[in-house]
């Protein structure tokens, strides 16, 4: 058994990522609803030899305040994340089915792991109204375990926590996609697909994982409702029959199942769609919240579209959270997006033209419909792909930004060049203002 009885991992306000066990302001207190501004603190656990589990590792007198929870363990302690299937009792009778003889298992890799709070990533080939939820009562294997009894299986288990199951139900179910039986290890085993967390909670603190309950819920909508005790399969039978002559390495993590109340079962179903929040909360454990955002492209090479004097617009398209970079976008809007920006030099002065000034683009209408002006304070990194124009530093920039209904901006022709001395009465193509508007920070 640990020397902790809960573990979190977390981000404390000086910065630094620790583990910790929290101290409670009351008996029921949820650690997956902690702030900044509630304060929470936690006694540092002082961790031997990168382990959690080590004989070793000591929770130490030492405390800390929780800025930000992360997930309670990271990809490298997690060889394997191993899952049953189908395993509430309710949920098999209620489709019709009769109780399976044995556990029907599959895995996720490490690679699914992701922490609470952190997004869960809806890759390209998934986003069409498919992505899932299941919550699930997860638990850790302390040490190594091969042909375990039942009777013995309560000695490996580490602790438990909260999982969410994320499945792409299409690539599960769709004989088109997923072939004439489903398949589940491609649908559920994308990165970001196993939340987990808030912490892990010790045998000590939960000697009947029975009596723990369990919802689901989706922007504020319970979706799962079911008691632990409702299991087909219960902890220990797990143990010993995932053991038999296979090897549970230190630090696997076991998803014991999903109660019904699953998105893509209801009478008119539904699915995660961008900006969803997904909670899932088991009493004595808490609640582990991600909210859902789609994958984009990742950072394109900018590309330049024109030049006018001392201004070199170019386009690129920014990848998933543009908020995390300085870019302000709509609210729950991460779709990939394309942006224009114009770079100017100190001796110029960032302007506001129309479409036709910048190239023939085919998207210049409809992709842009007003420039707003401010610093971009993270803009080395594009200027660092464009080293052919080292004078444009420092960088001004305005960005260009989508609006929910494009605006038109008739198009007046430019004079060719070899008529601009002869035209020197042409008119001056309309001009758009903008607020100034600087990013925080």
């Amino acid at each position: 058994m640990p020397s902790w009885k809960r573990l979190i991992r977390f981000e404390s306000t000086d910065g630094k990522i620790l583990r910790g066990e929290p101290i409670l302001p009351s008996p029921d207190f949820d650690v997956g609803k902690t702030t900044e501004e509630t304060g929470l603190k936690a006694k540092i656990i002082d961790v031997a030899n990168d382990d959690i589990f080590d004989s070793a590792t000591k929770v130490t007198d030492q405390e800390a305040t929780v800025k930000r929870l992360l997930g309670p363990v990271t990809t490298d302690e997690v060889p394997i994340i191993r899952c049953i299937g189908l395993n509430f009792i309710k949920h098999i009778q209620e489709g019709g089915r009769t109780l399976p003889p044995y556990p029907s298992t599959f895995i996720k890799a490490n690679t699914c792991l992701n922490d609470h709070g952190a997004p869960i990533v809806i890759p390209k080939l998934a986003q069409d109204s498919q992505a899932d939820y299941e919550g699930e009562l997860c638990f850790i294997i302390s040490k190594d375990a091969k042909n375990v009894s039942e009777a013995d299986a309560y000695e490996y288990v580490g602790g438990y926590l909260c999982g969410n199951d994320v499945s792409s139900r299409k690539l599960q179910r769709d004989p088109k996609l997923a072939g004439t039986v489903p398949q589940w290890n491609f649908s559920k085993g994308f990165d970001t697909y196993a939340p987990l967390g808030p912490q892990i909670v010790s045998t000590e603190v939960v000697p009947d994982p029975s009596k723990l309950y369990l919802k689901t819920i989706v922007n504020g909508d319970v979706r799962q409702s079911e008691t632990i005790d409702d299991l087909c399969f219960k902890i220990h039978t797990i143990v010993s029959y995932c053991s038999q002559g296979t090897t549970l390495k230190k630090g696997t993590v076991v998803m014991t199942g999903t109660p019904s109340g699953v998105g893509y079962a209801m009478k008119e179903p539904q699915f995660l769609k961008p900006g969803d929040i997904v909670e899932v909360n088991i009493n004595a454990i808490g609640t582990l919240q991600n909210p859902l955002r789609l994958v984009t492209s990742t950072y394109s090479k900018p590309r330049l579209v024109a030049t006018h004097g001392h201004n070199i617009i170019l386009t690129f398209t920014v990848p998933l959270d543009p908020p995390s970079l300085g870019i302000p976008t709509q609210p729950n809007s991460y779709l990939p997006t394309s942006y224009r920006i114009l770079l100017s030099t100190p001796r110029s002065q960032p302007a506001h033209r129309a479409p036709h000034q910048y190239g023939t683009s085919r998207n210049s209408t409809t992709l842009r419909s007003r420039f707003r002006r401010f610093t971009y304070p993270r803009f080395s990194d594009l200027r660092e792909t464009v080293p052919s124009i080292p004078t444009l530093i420092p960088i001004v920039n305005t960005l260009c930004f989508p609006s929910p209904s494009p605006v038109h901006i008739p198009h007046t022709p430019h004079p060719h060049p070899r008529d601009r001395k002869c035209n020197t009465t042409a008119q001056t193509p309309p001009t758009r203002s903008a607020p100034p508007h600087k990013l925080p920070g």
